[in-house]
């Protein structure tokens, strides 16, 4: 059994717009831009926002994936550590570019997940384009497509220490290991603004991804997501407050027995430029090999918005 695509899919857990047709005229003032029926809508990092705003965001993410594999008794452990960065930049009043990189490192939490599982080191880049396809004072709509690129390196031991013993001399078959991926991903976002204290946003999204391991067929993965969220701000505290849920799931292809579910919650505020946000992801995996991974992942993030 291969364990590397156990430690990408916990890899890949540890990484992760509409300019308003009424007053557009200075680019530079893209944070009234977030403003539906009087409402300024809370910046968030769940998903994104049909806001074509200037904004700068980073964010870092701690994670523990406990995996379960067939004919083995014990658990094993495997944490992670993320760190992402990405930015949103308005090219016109109905069109802005997107671009993120990021990167993780997962590492087993012991011996047996050091020798089975060894470390993985990622990093993702791609960038976007954001339509604005409506908005008024109150509605907002955009379509957005990103295509995003990257490579995991793992380093596993406990195959090159096999082919050793059995070859008696020093073997490195099955140490090293590499993985390419592609992910495409249209998606639809909307807002509205229900009067000045509260607005509603929500996603659609699909995400395509191809990925290829030294030495196994290539994979194709198809995954459907689903978000919405509220964003408040009541006198007399005027503290802006954002609330996000989003719930996304693999898409059978070829009959393969690959499950994903994730699910995912968030807590936001802001401050004049600022936002931060606190995520909690739950992601819960069935491999083809029937190994199963479940991931529970804790994430901070920054956003300047200008």
């Amino acid at each position: 059994m291969s364990t590397h695509p156990v430690i990408r899919t916990a890899a890949l857990v540890a990484l992760l717009a509409a300019c308003p047709t009424r007053d557009a005229a200075a680019i530079d003032s893209t944070e009234e831009r977030r403003v539906l029926a009087g409402h300024p809508f809370i910046p968030v990092t769940s998903f994104e926002q049909p806001f074509l705003t200037r904004r700068y965001s980073m964010q870092t993410g701690l994670g523990l994936s406990l995996a379960d594999i067939p004919g083995r008794s014990e658990t094993f452990r495997l944490v992670s550590f993320g760190f992402g960065f990405d930015t949103q930049q308005p090219l016109w009043r109905m069109l802005a570019l997107r671009v993120a990189a990021g990167g993780s490192v997962i590492l087993g939490a012991g011996i047996d997940e050091a020798l089975d599982f060894g470390a993985t080191g990622l990093y993702r880049a791609g960038g976007g384009l954001v339509v604005n396809a409506f908005q008024n004072d109150r509605f907002s709509l955009t379509l957005a497509l990103d295509v995003s690129g990257g490579q995991d390196f793992s380093v596993t031991p406990r195959p090159a220490i096999e082919a050793s013993i059995q070859a008696r001399e020093v073997s490195t078959d099955g140490l090293f290991a590499k993985t390419t991926s592609l992910d495409v991903i249209p998606e639809l976002t909307a807002a509205v603004g229900l009067f000045k204290a509260m607005g509603l946003f929500a996603l659609f999204g699909y995400d395509f991804e191809r990925s290829h391991t030294d030495g196994f067929d290539p994979e194709s993965g198809h995954y459907l997501q689903f978000g919405a969220g509220l964003s408040t701000n009541f006198a007399p505290y005027e503290v802006p407050l954002g609330v996000t849920a989003s719930y996304k799931r693999s898409q059978p292809v070829g009959g393969a027995a690959l499950g994903l579910h994730q699910v995912q919650f968030g807590l936001h505020v802001s401050h004049e430029h600022f936002a931060f946000g606190l995520e909690a992801i739950g992601r819960f995996v069935k491999t083809d090999e029937n190994v199963t991974i479940n991931t529970w992942l804790a994430m901070l993030s920054m956003h300047y918005i200008h």
